[in-house]
């Protein structure tokens, strides 16, 4: 895709005023040969696309006010702004928790935190979690979901089964689960990972967004980066103190609320990560989607499959 400032223009809302034609206009010049952009116009291209999304390639990411993840090397991370730019360009309904973004920039699988200030979630209930039981409650919310996602213009998703049945971990306060679904319409699975870190006020949602052949090659690493976040102090499970807002439901209604999350958020195309890795020719197509809202990005995808 070629880089163009009127199309630019137009994505920011200005309007180009057609210049006045000549009574007789003359044979248009032979067009020139396109050039290649150099490598300093690339980079330069590169800089201006992390600067306008806040990206951070070390230290630690400022996941909202109530955490922090480390940033492994290979890897970028988008704070609340950036995060939220990112996966509205991409198609997805924004529900205004997104708090951060880290993505592999080699293989592209991303993770995106999400906090919910439901309170402190207690896990009496942790026997509980019966997989034929919640994969009805998903089912059960499908309807529901699909019309969610037909009024926003997104085509309906299926729910097709667990590739990881729902698990706690009493020691690290983690619930994770991990579904199989595909789009109406299009071709292939697509999987979605999650993990609720339990704190002290409410839940971090962590979403792991591969590939569905991806899935168990990646675990070690999504597990290292996992291992690399943390609550703030004052903000962890342990620091639960008497007063403190208790949420209504327990760890069998954070995931029957999962089904509800994937009204807006469902997958991704996991790929894009190629785009902060390599850049090359599909660097200007990402800046004018990004700015323009272009739906059908790199190879006229209709769905981004984080949806």
């Amino acid at each position: 895709m070629k880089f163009s400032f009127a199309a630019l223009a137009v994505g920011f809302g200005l309007v180009l005023a057609p210049a006045s034609l000549p009574a007789q206009t003359p044979a248009p010049a032979p067009a020139a040969a396109e050039t290649e952009p150099s490598a300093e116009e690339l980079a330069k291209q590169e800089a201006a696309m992390m600067k306008a999304l806040g990206a951070q390639f070390e230290g630690t990411g400022k996941i909202g006010s109530r955490a922090e993840v480390q940033i492994p090397e290979g890897f970028v991370f988008f704070g609340p702004s950036g995060t939220k730019k990112l996966l509205k360009q991409w198609g997805n309904l924004i529900g205004g928790n997104e708090e951060g973004l880290i993505m592999n920039q080699e293989h592209g699988w991303s993770v995106v935190f999400e906090f919910d200030d439901v309170g402190y979630v207690k896990d009496d209930d942790k026997d509980e979690l019966n997989a034929d039981k919640m994969m009805k409650m998903f089912k059960d919310n499908e309807p529901a979901v699909n019309e969610a996602r037909k009024e926003a213009g997104l085509s309906a998703q299926h729910t097709l089964g667990f590739t990881l049945p729902p698990r706690y971990n009493p020691d690290t306060n983690n619930l994770e689960w991990a579904i199989r679904f595909n789009f109406e319409g299009t071709p292939g699975e697509q999987v979605n990972h999650n993990t609720k870190l339990l704190g002290r006020k409410g839940v971090m949602q962590a979403t792991l967004l591969c590939n569905p052949e991806e899935l168990e090659a990646v675990q070690p690493e999504y597990q290292k980066v996992l291992t690399g976040f943390k609550f703030n102090q004052g903000e962890t499970y342990a620091e639960f103190r008497q007063g403190d807002k208790v949420a209504t439901y327990g760890l069998v209604g954070l995931v029957a609320g999962g089904a509800a999350f994937a009204a807006g958020k469902a997958g991704l195309f996991a790929k894009l990560g190629v785009v902060f890795a390599k850049f090359y020719k599909f660097i200007i197509g990402g800046v004018v989607a990004l700015f323009i809202g272009i739906k059908k990005l790199f190879g006229g995808r209709e769905n981004s499959q984080y949806q």
